[in-house]
């Protein structure tokens, strides 16, 4: 115990002296500590950001937290699907998002399109009134399940950026469900890119630039969507 105890505190101290000694060397002069844009550092002050970048990384432990967080999104993955293949019922039915999503086949492992696959079978045998009102309840559930990986999310990057977390229960639970929900509304998204838009391009035969036009546009469109996306996590995220 007394052996540990003495270790853990050698290894602090050495810690300590390393911060102390890159906090020291980044405020010479030539090193970029007054730098306003990227192109102002110098290559000392460059050599100098991945030292701090790896300490920080040993520090924070950033390996075991994306290993942990890799873990609750996973868990996520499967009442994400439920709800996404819920919320694409409301637009279209089962049938229809059968085929939508068998592009999805050269992507996606078969586990998980057979997983897709289950959740329609399952939404094809409930009624149109259980798809309008009862079916709200189970899709309540599944974004509260899936909503636990955008809290991890949020755990991390919150060590990450050293912060401590202030926001209440209410707080933080609905601004997760809100990103839940805007990452599924963005997989729809990239289902009508890919899936939709070709299928509705060769249907009405529009043929000449435009046709080029519209198939071109999808995907600055749709990695827009993604980039907002990142940003927003990054804004309100930590």
């Amino acid at each position: 115990m007394r052996r540990t105890a003495v270790m853990s505190k050698n290894k602090a101290e050495d810690s300590d002296k390393n911060q102390v000694q890159l906090e020291r060397r980044a405020g010479q002069e030539g090193r970029g500590r007054d730098a306003e844009r990227p192109s102002q550092i110098s290559g000392r002050g460059w050599r100098d950001v991945l030292w701090r970048v790896s300490a920080e990384v040993m520090e924070d432990r950033v390996m075991l937290i994306a290993a942990g967080a890799t873990f609750y999104l996973l868990l996520a993955l499967f009442p994400a699907l439920a709800a996404f293949v819920s919320i694409y019922g409301f637009v279209a039915d089962p049938q229809t998002i059968a085929e939508h999503i068998s592009f999805l086949g050269g992507i996606l492992p078969s586990g998980g399109l057979d997983l897709i696959r289950s959740q329609l079978d399952s939404l094809a045998a409930q009624n149109t009134g259980a798809l309008s009102f009862g079916f709200i309840f189970g899709l309540a559930v599944a974004l509260w399940s899936a909503n636990s990986g955008i809290k991890t999310l949020f755990e991390a990057m919150n060590i990450a950026y050293e912060e401590t977390e202030k926001r209440g229960f209410i707080h933080l639970n609905l601004l997760a469900l809100g990103f839940t929900l805007g990452a599924i509304l963005i997989g729809i998204g990239f289902i009508i890119s890919v899936g939709i838009v070709p299928a509705m391009l060769a249907l009405l035969n529009l043929g000449g630039w435009t046709e080029t036009l519209v198939r071109i546009l999808r995907w600055p469109v749709l990695l827009i969507m993604v980039g907002i996306g990142i940003t927003l996590i990054y804004r309100y995220g930590p």
